[in-house]
């Protein structure tokens, strides 16, 4: 099956480059033979709340993705659409995230890119993740222009599936799914949908499944938006053989399959898909 690409831009290119990289530096340990010199930059903060904003900062957009940062779901599903994740807790927002989201909306005269409440805020997971009190905090950067909204479901095959309903671009919007691919990761662990973030901005969209069988929510996603295409991240161990056998018996649709002997071997297989 061929599953053509859907978009590119700046912030694309900043985060599929560290899957890119993750590929070179696997092919390289790999052969003794590579010669091919390996170049990277790292982004850090003092813990994960400044790593993100860091990455934030290097990225630079006045649209910014929230989501905690003490579980890793929401904020899998977030990264899939290219900007920046900024983590808080479900009660607080963290010294380095409140810096970075001062740096970019305010309030003046602090404010130095965006605009003083010019901010789009994506607010990813339910009250349980991230509280209401830290929603209204946030607030206060998307007051003079910005805005801000809340994704969330039951829980996180839920939330997965209404921030793929929300968004909205030039290929891939809640009319004309049928133009996008979805990228279809376990819930239950991060390492395979982690790697696959940047898969899914490129492609459209990053759906979570478990047990041995499409979900039901899952399923009717696909149907009722006419989704042909599908990637699977994860050996069998991760995404059973038999969801891919119902994906094609149930929906129509034969998958693509990106799988290595072990999650190290499966981000180079998505860096492989991403760069070809």
């Amino acid at each position: 099956m061929s599953i053509r690409k859907t978009r590119t831009s700046k912030r694309w290119m900043v985060v599929v480059a560290a899957t890119t990289l993750c590929a070179s530096a696997v092919a390289v340990a790999s052969s003794a033979s590579a010669t091919t010199p390996v170049t990277s930059e790292r982004f850090s903060g003092a813990n994960r709340y400044g790593t993100a904003a860091d990455v934030s900062d290097e990225l630079d957009v006045c649209t910014v993705m929230v989501a905690n940062g003490l579980d890793y779901p929401d904020g899998l599903v977030a990264s899939s659409w290219g900007y920046p994740v900024l983590l808080v807790t479900q009660s607080s927002i963290p010294a380095e995230t409140l810096a970075e989201l001062t740096r970019l909306a305010g309030p003046a005269p602090l404010s130095t890119f965006c605009g003083n409440g010019d901010l789009d805020v994506y607010v990813v997971g339910g009250p349980a993740a991230v509280s209401s009190a830290v929603f209204e905090q946030l607030k206060a950067f998307t007051d003079d222009g910005g805005s801000i909204r809340r994704l969330s479901g039951d829980d996180r095959y839920g939330t997965a599936l209404k921030v793929g309903q929300f968004y909205d671009d030039e290929w891939c919007t809640i009319t004309t799914y049928s133009d996008c691919a979805v990228v279809l990761a376990t819930g239950e662990n991060f390492p395979d949908a982690l790697a696959a973030g940047p898969l899914a901005y490129e492609y459209g969209l990053l759906l979570l499944n478990n047990g041995n069988k499409v979900r039901a929510d899952v399923g009717a996603f696909l149907v009722a938006n006419k989704i042909a295409s599908v990637f699977i991240v994860g050996g069998t161990a991760a995404v059973p053989q038999s969801v891919e056998n119902d994906l094609w018996t149930t929906y129509g649709i034969d998958a693509v399959r990106l799988a290595g002997a072990n999650r190290s071997e499966t981000a180079a297989k998505i860096a492989a898909q991403l760069v070809t």
